[in-house]
């Protein structure tokens, strides 16, 4: 089974609108039937931080609650080497050392500004790690597993 590693913003966008595409992966993770998720301490605390900042205590409680069905591999790594530091900044590296370091096939992220650089898919790349949008995952899962939801 496949491990796919899930960026704070993937769960934040996913309390939010429970409708959309994170939302969706969110759903198809707590089934626990097509894919695991592994996870960081640093992530999942982005994640709460935000989502109690900037949004009303229901949207934090649908987290924690999606976090406790999926129940994610947690890992935390030390931390990321002076490569990645080179190659992305200092808020996200950790994420993509722990995805990498979680050996995770696929980390899904809304941030196209930062880890869709050439030189973060390169190197995530080869460390065997796939970096998609939602969009792209969803559209890989479909083809892979079309109506077996």
């Amino acid at each position: 089974m496949r491990t796919v590693f899930l960026d704070a913003n993937i769960y934040f966008s996913g309390a939010l609108n429970p409708e959309g595409g994170s939302g969706f992966i969110i759903a198809l993770a707590e089934k626990k039937t097509f894919f695991r998720v592994a996870s960081s301490q640093y992530v999942i605390n982005e994640a709460l931080k935000n989502l109690q900042r900037k949004t009303s205590p229901a949207h934090a409680t649908s987290f924690l609650r999606a976090l406790t069905a999926i129940e994610p591999k947690i890992s935390d790594p030390p931390d990321a080497s002076q490569e990645i530091l080179d190659i992305i900044n200092a808020k996200d590296a950790p994420i993509l050392h722990a995805a990498i370091v979680a050996r995770a096939d696929t980390l899904v992220t809304l941030d196209r500004k930062h880890f869709f650089d050439p030189a973060v898919l390169a190197y995530a790349a080869a460390h065997r790690l796939s970096v998609q949008t939602p969009k792209e995952f969803l559209q890989a899962f479909l083809r892979e597993h079309g109506d077996k939801k």
